[in-house]
């Protein structure tokens, strides 16, 4: 007998369109890293990292990226590395929506003239920052590339002109 396939389409939509909130099991997290086979490292409010994994219902939903932020819970009694499971990943909105609920964590908000700068603004911050190196980094920093011919060009047009006189 075959599993029953996934339902990607109502995962998608529950996924973008929900307003998860997290229960008392789960918590808010921030990704730190991506550690390959679905396998993500969490930062919780205390900066404590751990290793959780994506259920195979969101697993080609939605792009998990450093720097985001996913509701996760604990497995009761984790037998290996792995210590629990992403049940939501945050979007914008739904970011929004657990600040104006109250159910942020504190350590993931900063105040900012007395209003709350949350953390979709922090990730559109990084992504400016980012985006400020690559481009200062010009091509003149890089080396040589040895595996291509390197051709000296002449420049023909001062000898044109003095052979048309």
């Amino acid at each position: 007998m075959k599993p029953a396939p996934v339902k990607r389409k109502k995962n998608r939509e529950d996924a973008l369109y929900s307003k998860p909130e997290p229960d008392g099991s789960e918590a808010v997290m921030r990704v730190k890293s991506a550690q390959g086979a679905n396998l993500y490292m969490l930062e919780d409010t205390s900066a404590d990292t751990e290793l959780y994994e994506l259920p195979k219902a969101l697993r080609h939903v939605l792009l998990i990226r450093p720097g985001s932020y996913v509701i996760a819970g604990r497995y009761n009694s984790p037998t290996s590395k792995v210590v629990g499971e992403i049940s939501h990943v945050l979007l914008k909105q739904q970011i929004d929506h657990l600040v104006q609920s109250g159910k942020w964590p504190d350590n993931f908000a900063s105040v900012e003239d007395g209003s709350i700068s949350t953390a979709s603004k922090q990730l559109a911050e990084d992504e400016e920052q980012k985006t400020t190196i690559v481009e200062e980094e010009s091509s003149d920093d890089l080396p040589e590339n040895t595996n291509r011919r390197h051709w000296d060009v002449q420049e023909s047009s001062s000898e044109d002109e003095s052979d048309e006189s």
